[in-house]
């Protein structure tokens, strides 16, 4: 890809994401009325953290899904117990469907998605 080409695509990129960035909110609004978004996390979904950053290392783990946060539970147990911080970000909200005890216990408080 040449120089110029990339510009031109960064600049349409730019373009693109200034257009749609007043639709994000309606957007998000109408996900969190069909119980697809937390409501009290909205302002996650424009980079604001709902919670500090804890102390010393953090991996940053990204599930998509409700079955990809279901199958990371393991690797986060063990990473865990190492005594290293896990921040869990997904693209559900995936809390609603994981209803089982065991599921619920899995998870740490300490993670935000």
């Amino acid at each position: 890809m040449s120089e110029r080409w990339a510009r031109a695509a960064l600049t349409a990129y730019r373009y693109a994401g200034a257009v749609a960035y007043p639709l994000i909110g309606p957007y998000v609004a109408w996900r969190a009325s069909r119980g697809k978004e937390d409501r009290l996390r909205r302002r996650e979904r424009y980079g604001v953290a709902g919670r500090p950053r804890p102390e010393g290392p953090v991996i940053w783990i990204h599930a998509a899904s409700v079955g990809e946060t279901i199958a990371v539970v393991p690797l986060v147990e063990s990473i865990l117990d190492y005594g290293v911080n896990i921040v869990l970000t997904t693209g559900t909200n995936p809390y609603k469907r994981l209803n089982t005890p065991k599921s619920r216990s899995a998870i740490p408080r300490t993670m935000t998605t």
